[in-house]
């Protein structure tokens, strides 16, 4: 009995941290702009890291429990922003199955598991005109009705 035990635990330990093992602590995101392509875009993350990328293009970024925001421009013509949404890794539940709280454990302190999405699309917009104020005439520097 106690080999068998043993032979279950040396078979499964592969296993344990399958999302590390199956999908790494970094990811690449493929993305493009439309209807413009050639844009510059910068992902930046809440702690402050960035990382650039000119569509259609790729980045790799370290997999992480925050959301990142792709904000891409062409020129002063066009703008357009997205969220890029960070979720939970299905490896995980391999762990949860097989490698137990280590596994998980593991695959937590990598960030492997978290996952983003593999492409994003970020549509573009024509950049906001300046709004212009009306200019009242002053006479002595008081407004005139």
């Amino acid at each position: 009995m106690k080999i068998r035990n043993l032979l279950l635990v040396a078979a499964a330990a592969p296993l344990a941290a399958c999302a590390s093992v199956a999908t790494g602590s970094d990811q690449p995101i493929a993305i493009a702009t439309y209807p413009e392509a050639g844009a510059n875009c910068v992902i930046e993350s809440p702690t402050g890291e960035k990382w650039a990328v000119t569509t259609p293009g790729s980045v790799t970024v370290p997999k992480t429990k925050h959301n990142l925001t792709a904000t891409c421009t062409k020129g002063e013509e066009f703008g357009g922003q997205q969220v890029i949404a960070s979720e939970v890794e299905p490896w995980v539940f391999g762990n949860i199955i097989l490698g137990g709280l280590i596994g998980v454990g593991v695959d937590w302190a990598t960030g492997a598991i978290h996952q983003y999405p593999d492409t994003l699309s970020v549509t573009m917009s024509p950049a906001a005109q300046p709004s212009v104020q009306p200019v009242s005439d002053t006479t002595d520097g008081e407004p005139q009705s």
